[in-house]
């Protein structure tokens, strides 16, 4: 797949071939209809959804302008909304029609009737497809291009299993993230290229963590056989949830990208090329209430009111809430020994052989529904990061630089949440958002003064999801590849 971008020359209502009622139907033209049609939708290869590279729209203080070279809104990128609505209105009453007309065509041209039923269904958007499908996700930033591939299968949305579906967020987490080596000559640190353990809070359907851990890959084939000997290592990619559901899926995608971790030990994962990936359930409230427990101070009647708090964007099934109902029900679903997502993430200090360590960087990809959520989040950073030499990033650290990255929509209707992101993690020097004091108050153990987790880099992007019906491109527009959906702004934070 090439990047190279032309000036596409097609408008669905001019250009469609005549599908009458009474005309007979010819089949290469119509080949040649729904060919353009996938291309204006950016799906022109069957299976692979292309994700636009993100667009920068504001450059906070603490960003250097362009200092990280993503591209500014381009001219000639917008079109007017009413045209391009109609045009879709148009595309979709041309593919009825077509199927209407699935009795005239042979045996062998079938396949024409599911390609339409196909694009069909990406014109109504993602939330209105079943569940099920598999697509190869591919990133139209240069850098990734031909190098990070995803299978990801989507689920159904049941209740409030919003993690079975990829949202819009993680593939502008990705490709913000990487390729791992500019993060690191971003800054003055003579670090490794790379985190040798990465930990994806929230995973959903996986694909930021196994984008990460098949780009992981490659980098440690490409180095293997260097002097300094850096691809004869192993990394480790731990994605976690929260929902059965979830999990399940999230079990089945890190499989079908080759790490099938049902043939390995119950406290292993699967290794592909020097990257060991796993799965496991990850409680951050109770994570939280175990460092609360540990800070001076505590008062009792504090602790039992975060025990008793019940998010209000709860994310795991009512029957599972209080108690163990439901249990038997999942455990008959699957043999035990292929459910290792079952097996929690254990911080250090737990004892025994079974705590999982630290990880050098954490990514959380669109996981602020509850004001209480960023506190949760920073006591799982506290309890799972790294640490770096004196809770200061120096000179001669010669590890990955511990990090947080963190990604969350703007919506009009999670504004508080956002606010609360500012007063659990304070700005570097300063600045808007909670004091150092602040920010450290829900920080449990003697470690805690060993990471500030301060907000070192926030910016604003421009990104589409494929939720809604996609943009289609018109005559006079740039064609890049990638499919568009409902436009969202996102910001990405970056936390040391």
């Amino acid at each position: 797949m090439s990047n190279s971008k032309e000036i596409l020359d097609f408008i669905p209502s001019r250009d469609l071939c005549s599908i009458r009622p009474r005309l007979e139907l010819d089949v290469p033209s119509v080949v040649a209809s729904l060919d353009r049609i996938a291309t204006s939708l950016g799906v022109s290869e069957e299976g692979i959804l292309l994700h636009q590279e993100p667009i920068l729209l504001h450059h906070h203080p603490l960003v250097p302008s362009g200092s990280d070279g993503f591209r500014e809104e381009e001219e000639g990128q917008g079109s007017d909304s009413s045209e391009e609505d109609f045009e879709v209105r148009f595309v979709k009453g041309w593919l009825t029609r077509l199927l209407m007309r699935s009795s005239e065509l042979c045996q062998d041209d079938h396949r024409l009737m599911d390609r339409a039923a196909e694009l069909l269904a990406i014109c109504a958007g993602q939330m209105a497809c079943g569940g099920g499908s598999i697509q190869s996700h591919r990133f139209s930033k240069p850098e990734l291009l031909d190098r990070v591939s995803v299978k990801i299968r989507d689920s159904a949305l049941v209740n409030d299993s919003l993690g079975s579906r990829t949202w819009g967020a993680a593939p502008i987490l990705c490709q913000m993230i990487l390729p791992l080596d500019r993060e690191v000559s971003d800054s003055s640190l003579s670090s490794p290229p790379f985190p040798r353990r990465v930990l994806e809070l929230g995973a959903g359907t996986g694909l930021v963590g196994l984008a990460l851990a098949d780009h992981l890959r490659r980098l440690l084939l490409e180095m293997d056989g260097k002097e300094d000997r850096i691809g004869s290592q192993r990394c480790e990619v731990v994605l976690t949830d929260f929902h059965p559901n979830v999990l399940e899926n999230l079990s089945f995608n890190v499989s079908i990208n080759g790490w099938d971790h049902r043939s390995s030990s119950p406290r292993s994962g699967a290794e592909l090329g020097g990257v060991e990936v796993k799965v496991r359930t990850l409680d951050w409230q109770e994570i939280h209430l175990r460092r609360l427990s540990q800070r001076k101070g505590t008062r009792s009647k504090e602790l039992e009111e975060e025990r008793k708090y019940i998010s209000t964007a709860q994310t795991l099934p009512s029957d599972l809430v209080d108690g163990s109902k439901g249990e038997k029900q999942h455990e008959d679903k699957k043999e035990e020994d292929a459910r290792t997502w079952r097996l929690p993430l254990v911080p250090e200090g737990k004892g025994g052989a079974e705590e999982d360590g630290r990880f050098d960087m954490i990514i959380a990809a669109d996981c602020i529904y509850d004001t209480s959520h960023p506190s949760w989040i920073r006591s799982v950073a506290e309890a799972f990061l790294s640490r770096p030499r004196g809770g200061h990033l120096v000179e001669d650290d010669d590890r990955f630089p511990p990090t947080l990255h963190m990604i969350v929509p703007l919506r009009p209707t999670h504004t508080k949440e956002l606010e609360s992101i500012y007063q659990v993690f304070s700005k570097a020097g300063g600045g808007e958002g909670g004091s150092d004091e602040d920010s450290s108050n829900d920080v449990s153990s003697s470690s805690s003064s060993e990471l500030r987790l301060e907000i070192q880099k926030e910016v604003d992007l421009v990104g589409y999801d494929n939720f809604g019906s996609p943009g289609i491109r018109l005559a006079g527009q740039v064609d890049n590849g990638s499919r568009r959906g409902n436009k969202n702004v996102y910001r990405w934070f970056v936390i040391r």
